[in-house]
C-alpha cells in the first residue's frame, strides 16, 4: 500500500517536471529567437509562450519549419499531456492503485474479507483492509481521470512512451539551436 502511494507521489513529480521540460524548451526558442514580440518570463503575455500556442507555432514556423513539422507530430501527445498529466493544471492527480483484482475470484475474495469491516470493531479496519488488498495482485499501473472516465494504463510502457517523445521534441529543438 504505501509503494503505491510513493509510486504515485513519483509519477506526479515526473510529470510535473516532463511538463515544465516541455516549457522550458518553449522558452529557450523565445529566448534565442524572440519568436513572440514583448512576451517575458514577467511580462502579461508569458503565458503565450508555450509549444502549442498557436502565435507561438505561427511565428516558429516561418524560419524554422522542420521543427515544427517535429511538433505537429507530437502534437496530440502534448495535448493530452497538458489535459491528463500536467500536475500543474487543475485535474485529478495520477493514481497508483495498490492492487487490482484480476480474476472473479479475487473479487470474492476482497468483497468477502471486506465485509468482516462493516461488523468488526474499528481499530480492526485496517487490519481488514490489509488482508484485504493482499488477496487481490499488485499490477503495476496509473490510473488517470478523464472527461469520459477512469483510464488504465501500465506505467512502464506510459513512461518510456512519454519520455521518448519528449526525447525526441527535445532533440529536435537542440538541433535547431
Amino acid at each position: 500500500m504505501y509503494e503505491a502511494t510513493e509510486c504515485a507521489i513519483h509519477l506526479n513529480a515526473y510529470y510535473l517536471n516532463l511538463c515544465g521540460a516541455l516549457d522550458n524548451l518553449a522558452w529557450v526558442l523565445q529566448y534565442e529567437w524572440q519568436l513572440l514580440a514583448d512576451v517575458k518570463e514577467d511580462g502579461k503575455r508569458r503565458h503565450e509562450c508555450r509549444l502549442r500556442g498557436a502565435e507561438f507555432r505561427t511565428a516558429l514556423k516561418s524560419k524554422h519549419s522542420e521543427l515544427v513539422s517535429v511538433l505537429d507530430q507530437h502534437d496530440n501527445w502534448i495535448k493530452e499531456l497538458a489535459n491528463l498529466r500536467d500536475p500543474a493544471a487543475h485535474r485529478v492527480p495520477i493514481y497508483v492503485p495498490p492492487a487490482i483484482a484480476t480474476s472473479q475470484e479475487q473479487v470474492g475474495e476482497f468483497h468477502r474479507i471486506m465485509a468482516q469491516a462493516e461488523v468488526s470493531p474499528v481499530d480492526r479496519l485496517i487490519e481488514i483492509r490489509l488482508e484485504a488488498q493482499a488477496a487481490i495482485d499488485f499490477v503495476p499501473c496509473m490510473v488517470l481521470s478523464t472527461p469520459q472516465g477512469w483510464v488504465l494504463r501500465p506505467i512502464h510502457a506510459q513512461v518510456r512512451s512519454d519520455h521518448d517523445k519528449y526525447l525526441t521534441i527535445a532533440s529536435a529543438v537542440v538541433e535547431e539551436l
